[in-house]
């Protein structure tokens, strides 16, 4: 995925079936006082992969369209065990 693609699905400015969303503006925490990461997971359907596409957006400013970046990921599932009282 190149980097004009990755700004039009996080602007949702992308007209093509060819990505479907799989998780959007999830919060990734706070990088500065007014400013937060977040990131969106999307399926290419063409060849199957998925893509996790980063960004930073501002209170004051919005969307910084330089700090958008598109990286391959694969899905895992992770199993986590808890403990609990009995009683």
């Amino acid at each position: 995925m190149d980097d004009k693609t990755a700004l039009d699905l996080v602007r949702e400015d992308c007209g093509d079936k060819e990505y479907e969303a799989i998780e959007t503006n999830v919060d990734g925490g706070h990088l500065k006082h007014d400013v937060t990461l977040y990131y969106c997971v999307y399926l290419r359907k063409s060849d199957n992969t998925y893509w996790q596409v980063f960004y930073e957006c501002s209170y004051n400013e919005g969307l910084d369209a330089f700090s958008v970046t598109a990286t391959q990921v694969e899905k895992k599932e992770v199993v986590t065990i808890e403990w609990v009282s009995v009683k």
